[in-house]
Formats: structure tokens, sequence, C-alpha cells
């Protein structure tokens, strides 16, 4: 019977009433009384000590090594113990039918690298990059339009002028001709209106430049004309001057 089968199998050589043989257990071969046989008494791999079978392993009838059984079974890679599934490069999942993250289609390629953004991973993925705002480029790698720096960050609203932007960038605004300020949004020296238009050249004043400015040239003393370039006489003993 069983019992005096496994007695004599944990003892080899033993003898009892039934068995008038020794243990058979470890010679590759089925015998009675054995429900597996893989040429070794060790547990662990799917026949145990007493040639039975383990829970979670298939073994051949004829004897020989036993296999691990995986429910559901593995479909890109190898089942390497009871329920356990070793999968192939790139693949995840209990049943290895899964792309790890950062993989993508139906072979679970690796992702590019997504600098500033995320590839779009999985079975069903492109493998595309899909950029943060500020990013841009095939591999995020790149600021779009209106953003700056290592970090693309936003560029401010240069009014009149336009952002010193991309990952070399500096975020300043770069003013048009006659603008100035942190926005470009105030005239430059020189520049009057609410256009800044160009200032005529004042050769003995200064222009009423600014954008509440009329354009036109405040003559020091003794000078006038357009551009001040026109002496002015007083008659003699009249301030400011008296023309040779």
């Amino acid at each position: 019977n069983n019992v005096d089968f496994s007695v004599r199998c944990i003892t080899p050589g033993a003898r009892n009433t039934e068995w008038t043989t020794d243990c058979g257990c470890g010679n590759l071969v089925v015998n009675a009384g054995e429900g597996c046989d893989d040429g070794g008494r060790e547990p662990g791999d799917g026949c145990n000590e007493t040639c039975q079978a383990e829970a979670g392993w298939s073994c051949p009838a004829e004897g020989g090594a036993c296999t691990p059984i995986c429910d559901p079974t593995c479909v890109n890679g190898l089942c390497t113990a009871p329920g356990t599934c070793t999968c192939e490069p790139g693949w995840g999942g209990a049943a290895c039918d899964e792309c790890l993250p950062d993989h993508w289609g139906p072979l679970c390629l690796p992702c590019p690298e997504c600098v500033g953004g995320a590839c779009v991973d999985g079975v069903t993925g492109t493998g595309v990059c899909v950029c943060d705002p500020g990013w841009a480029g095939d591999l995020c790698d790149a600021c779009a339009d209106g953003f700056w720096g290592s970090g693309c960050q936003g560029c401010p609203d240069c009014i009149n002028g336009a952002c010193d932007e991309g990952i070399e960038g500096s975020g300043v605004c770069v003013c048009d001709t006659g603008w100035a300020g942190d926005l470009c949004d105030a005239c430059a020296d020189d520049y009057w209106g609410t256009s800044c238009w160009a200032c005529p050249v004042c050769v003995n004043g200064a222009c009423d430049d600014g954008p509440t400015g009329a354009g036109i040239c405040i003559c020091e003393p003794g000078w006038g004309g357009e551009n001040c370039d026109v002496k002015v006489c007083y008659p003699e003993g009249e301030p400011p001057l008296i023309c040779e």
C-alpha cells in the first residue's frame, strides 16, 4: 500500500510485509506506488522525496522532469514556477501579456526618451512622445513658441517686442525700435507718442518725448526753429541774447 511505500522510500532499502524490493524512487521510472519520478529525491522541483507529484506541477507518466503549471499560460515568457511567469524583455503582467512601463506596441518595444513629456506606451500605444506644456519636438526636448530656458517656462507678454525664447533663451523682451521697458510698453529715449515715433534731431535742445510727449524740439535759450538750429536775436539790452 502507499503507506508502506512511503515508509520504505523515506528509508531507502527498508523492507516490509507488502514490498520485498528496495525503493525505486529516483530511478527515472514511475514504479508502482509512485506518482512521478524525475531521477532525484529533492522536493521543490515538482516530484518530492517520495516520488509524489507536488501541487502546481505536471509530471510525465513515464518518468522524467516535471514542468510547472501557470494558469493563465505565459503569453510572452516562460512558466518558471507554479503560477509564476518569467517574461521576455519589455513584457510584464501575470501572464506576460502587458507591456512594461515605457514600452509600446504589439512587440513592446522600448519607448524613446521623452525629455519634457511622456511616451504613449502599452500594447496599443504608439510610442510617440506627448509633450508637457511648454515643450515641443519629437522627443519633447525643445521649447515651444513663447517658452524659454532649461525648464521651458512661459515668456512674459512682450507688448511691442519679442521674447528671447528657446532652451538657450533668457526670457527677456527684446523691444521693437522705439520701445523700452521690461514688457516693451514704454517709449525709449527720443521717441514719442502712443506708437513711439522717432523724435526729430534737436541740435540745441531736447525732444518732448515719451508716450504723452508731443515730439517737438524744446530749444535751449537763444535757439529756435524746428530743430533748434536757428539763433534767436533780441534787441539790445533784452535778455537772454544779443546777436552779434
